[in-house]
Formats: C-alpha cells, sequence, structure tokens
C-alpha cells in the first residue's frame, strides 16, 4: 500500500524591532517553501514596505508551487 505524503509545510519568520532614527523599523525574516530542507533564507529589512514586500513573494511563491 502507498503511504499519502502530507504536503509539505512552509515557513515565514518575521522579527521586528525599532531603531532610533533615520532607521526605524526593522525586521529579519525567515523564510522556506519547504519546511522538510535544512536551512532557508535570512533576511535583514528596513521599513515596513520591504517586509510587506518579502512577504507578498513568499506567499505568491508557496501558492505557485501548490497549483
Amino acid at each position: 500500500m502507498d503511504e499519502i505524503q502530507a504536503p509539505p509545510g512552509a515557513i515565514l519568520l518575521i522579527s521586528v524591532w525599532w531603531e532610533p532614527a533615520p532607521s526605524g523599523l526593522r525586521a529579519r525574516v525567515v523564510r522556506t517553501l519547504d519546511a522538510r530542507e535544512p536551512g532557508g533564507e535570512i533576511l535583514l529589512l528596513a521599513g515596513r514596505q520591504e517586509v510587506m514586500a518579502v512577504v507578498e513573494e513568499w506567499l505568491n511563491s508557496w501558492e505557485q508551487s501548490h497549483r
């Protein structure tokens, strides 16, 4: 009998903090589209727009991989 494999999980972990001006919002993002694979990508970002762009890119990539 063939084993049914669960779909791979994905990881997006965001840590945010505030730095004095001019830096403002900073974030560390850890992301992978397959939680079964070791490693992942670590990004250091500055500003809300950068964080939101990374989240949207990651989510779009994950959705594409499940179609």
